[in-house]
């Protein structure tokens, strides 16, 4: 996306003489910079809760926190799920992407996730691959996510859109 160049467009350039062309001063460097920053958004992490569910089983209490930031047009999402006691094995956790500011991603993708499950860690993968792209499935590499497990899982997934 190109940068609106209506104030760049009344500069006049300096001809050497020290006498003509357009003379700089704080406040031109400042409008120029408000002009990048509302190119590339507002800036900061936003926060939200993301929404938890299994294919299988309930968690018996959870955390989640989660936070998002756009540049342009790409997304971070970072997100956070503490939860204990899982009634029955699932293997898959779905965690809820922002659904109010955050454009989705045009298609699917994966990223690693990083998962503290009874006390063990190990890499898992997340993955948004279902239209219309709201949730992020948690998948563990190696097996499912056992019934009565404490589970502590934090991942983030960049896209753009």
């Amino acid at each position: 996306m190109a940068l609106d160049r209506t104030w760049y467009n009344t500069l006049i350039d300096d001809s050497g003489d020290g006498v003509s062309g357009s003379v700089w001063d704080k406040a031109d460097v400042d409008a120029l910079m408000d002009a990048v920053d509302a190119e590339i958004g507002p800036g900061g992490w936003v926060p939200y809760t993301p929404l938890l569910s299994t294919n299988a089983g309930v968690w018996s209490s959870s955390s989640k926190l989660g936070k998002y930031h756009t540049v342009g047009r790409c997304c971070t999402v970072l997100y956070s799920i503490e939860a204990s006691s899982l009634s029955v094995a699932t293997n898959q956790i779905h965690v809820g992407i922002p659904l109010a500011a955050v454009p989705f991603p045009s298609g699917a993708m994966m990223a690693s996730v990083v998962i503290f499950l009874n006390s063990v860690w190990e890499i898992g993968v997340g993955e948004i691959s279902i239209a219309p792209y709201t949730w992020l499935t948690v998948q563990r590499t190696s097996g499912d996510f056992t019934a009565t497990s404490s589970l502590y899982v934090r991942g983030q997934i960049s896209y753009e859109f």
